[in-house]
């Protein structure tokens, strides 16, 4: 990956996922989301769709607390990650 093939944004509070995570990752395309899918699950563990990391973040039966999750509704595919997961893949894929 390149910085060409990724967007970053810093979530604010109109936006999903933030006051759980720190950053939305827009890969700009489906090539690009399924190798930082399979990137994101190799150092990190698995991760949820962003409606159940929200449920499990609220609800105290859940014991997974995930630590990235991703979303993909209407031809819009992002992850959800904090800093210290950005910086880590920042470092990994930016030439």
């Amino acid at each position: 990956m390149n910085n060409n093939e990724f967007r970053i944004t810093k979530l604010d509070k109109r936006m999903n996922g933030h006051g759980t995570f720190s950053h939305k990752v827009v890969p700009r395309s489906l090539s690009g989301f399924l190798k930082m899918r399979e990137w994101l699950w190799e150092q990190y563990g698995p991760g949820s769709e962003w409606q159940y990391v929200k449920m499990s973040s609220r609800n105290p039966e859940f014991e997974t607390e995930y630590k990235w999750g991703w979303e993909s509704n209407h031809g819009h595919r992002r992850y959800y990650v904090n800093q210290d997961i950005l910086t880590h893949f920042i470092l990994a894929f930016t030439n």
